[in-house]
């Protein structure tokens, strides 16, 4: 029988082994909570610095308390959600995808952790889905994208109406949302957003921190869906939104930039629909201070110079201020030293500064701006193979310039190459493209204009056809109409000349006539079509000689003619 001393004696090292390892488990804990408490220091500390030292170290006390959590000490999920979230934060201010792709692979572990019923599987959902969200917009695979959306769904229907987290997911789920539309253009998604959105904005009423970002997305939404149904309505809302957001912004927000650059933006779409000048007036003030906010060396001056430019290219188009041309210009020019060359918009502002240097040729006569713009042109080209959405207005434009510079010069080349460019371009452009007729008359004048250097029969025969098929094109009130009629009656009465056949010249009278019916007194293509019914008038009168009042049909259009011009000189009314 064994006594107790010996029982006690023998027992003794287990109970010390015991009481060691129920130390050294107390000491295991108060490591794990000594890591947890430093790193969500060292996280929270990093919000309000761009110490990224203090995020790298923040993480590997997270990563050493989850190596403690793995032995059974801790709680493994707590750890795991702030080593993600932290990994995350890094890869958004840093940019290393190795951040990213390590945030999704913990989310999913606290995934697992949390199956359905459990009260952390919304977070758990709600973090996985917006690192998917990221590394979609990253790598553009739609996997990611759709699991996001799922995950935010499930989320959703976790956090119920009253919930404080309701207002995160719905904004959350309707951004991704958002971002398929823009890939397949679902209008019913489009519908679930501004929906979604506008529930958003009234689980965050006026003094919610993120109000102004809810307003700003439901404001983005509306004029995604005004360009889709054309409803004044929703650009209109979208304008308010806007307003709103931008008198929520103090003057030193580091956002209030991007936000009146979104309101610049929506005011010129309306200027574009309504033609009010004060909305373009209100753009253009609020573009201007964006750029005083935006200096150089800031990331967002290329835009905020582009928008600029565009903005008083526009206003120019619409009043003539010269200022605003020279303006647009110099915007122009500043964009392109600060865009690199590889730039995804370097062709475009190129195209668009030639343009505006050709507008200048216009209004100054400056051959050096008539030559730029057509070097800009073939600059921008370079950069555009066939194919590009915006090769076409290049091509336009050159080809326009080299017209006008073979009427300044005469060089024969330059005609042929407006040709061969009017031709890309007409080509290019599919049945239907706003730009079909404008591209088709000015290919058939410089045809036109060949035939009566060169006396080429085949040049005339195209012209023709091509003004027959830009009138077809072309609305009866369109503005464009009475100089296409114009000019398509040039042809008849060259062809009339060339063939003598009647119907020719009896068909360029009809078209001057109807022409001078489209351009009443002040607009400012009368004159010219009241010289072109007078000179197709006297030859029909050469014609049919043995009809009089032909004759004084002619003088009197004539007359008319140079009263009109008295008029406009003189200013008499």
């Amino acid at each position: 029988m064994v006594t107790s001393d010996v029982s006690e004696h023998l027992l003794r090292p287990l109970i010390i082994s015991a009481n060691l390892s129920t130390e050294l488990e107390a000491v295991k804990l108060q490591a794990w909570k000594d890591l947890m408490i430093r790193g969500h220091e060292l996280a929270i500390h990093c919000k309000g610095t761009i110490d990224n030292a203090a995020l790298g170290e923040a993480i590997e006390c997270f990563e050493a308390a989850a190596v403690l959590s793995s032995q059974g000490i801790g709680n493994m999920l707590t750890t795991l959600l702030k080593l993600s979230s932290t990994l995350y934060a890094r890869f958004n201010r840093v940019g290393n995808r190795a951040d990213l792709d390590a945030a999704i692979i913990k989310y999913q572990e606290t995934l697992r952790l949390t199956p359905p019923g459990h009260k952390k599987r919304s977070a758990s959902l709600f973090g996985l889905a917006i690192a998917l969200k990221t590394r979609f917009q990253q790598a553009g695979d739609r996997e990611d994208l759709d699991d996001a959306i799922v995950m935010h769904q499930e989320a959703l229907e976790l956090r119920p109406p009253g919930d404080p987290s309701r207002s995160n997911s719905l904004t959350s789920l309707t951004d991704s949302l958002f971002l398929r539309y823009r890939l397949i253009g679902n209008r019913k998604d489009l519908e679930n957003i501004i929906l979604m959105y506008r529930e958003a904005l009234e689980l965050r009423p006026p003094g919610h921190p993120s109000r102004a970002t809810t307003l700003t997305n439901l404001a983005t939404a509306l004029r995604t869906r005004f360009f889709e149904a054309g409803h004044r309505v929703d650009l209109d809302d979208a304008i308010i939104m806007h307003q709103e957001v931008l008198e929520l912004t103090p003057s030193d927000h580091p956002g209030r930039s991007d936000r009146l650059g979104a309101l610049a933006s929506a005011l010129q779409d309306r200027f574009g629909q309504m033609g009010d000048p004060v909305d373009l007036d209100d753009a253009i003030i609020m573009l201007h201070e964006a750029l005083e906010l935006t200096p150089l060396g800031h990331a967002k001056r290329v835009n905020t110079l582009t928008n600029l430019a565009t903005a008083l290219d526009a206003r120019f188009t619409q009043f003539g201020n010269r200022a605003d041309l020279q303006d647009a210009i110099t915007n122009y020019r500043q964009t392109l030293e600060l865009m690199p060359r590889g730039h995804i918009s370097f062709s475009v502002t190129v195209t668009s500064l030639a343009a505006s240097l050709f507008a200048r040729f216009q209004q100054v006569g400056e051959r050096a701006d008539l030559n730029n713009c057509i070097e800009k042109c073939q600059e921008a080209l370079e950069l555009m193979p066939p194919g590009n959405p915006n090769r076409s207005r290049s091509l336009l434009i050159l080809a326009i310039a080299l017209r006008t510079r073979f009427d300044e010069l005469g060089d024969r080349q330059d005609l042929d190459d407006a040709i061969i460019k009017h031709e890309e371009v007409y080509m290019s452009m599919p049945p239907g493209h706003s730009n079909r007729s404008y591209c088709l008359m000015h290919l058939a004048t410089a045809l036109s204009t060949r035939f009566q250097r060169e006396g080429n029969q085949a040049d005339l025969e195209d012209s023709i056809t091509k003004h027959q098929k830009a009138l077809k094109l072309i609305s009866p009130t369109h503005t464009l109409r009475p100089l296409g009629l114009i000019n398509f009656a040039k042809s008849l009465q060259s062809r009339f000349e060339q063939v003598g056949d009647r119907i020719d010249l009896d068909n360029a009278v009809l078209k001057c006539r109807e022409a001078l019916g489209l351009t009443p007194l002040g607009n400012p293509n009368r004159s010219r079509s009241l010289r072109s019914l007078a000179l197709a008038l006297s030859a029909w009168l050469k014609f049919v000689s043995t009809i009089p009042q032909a004759y004084v049909l002619a003088l009197l259009i004539l007359f008319h003619l140079l009263r009109e011009r008295l008029i406009t000189l003189l200013g008499i009314q």
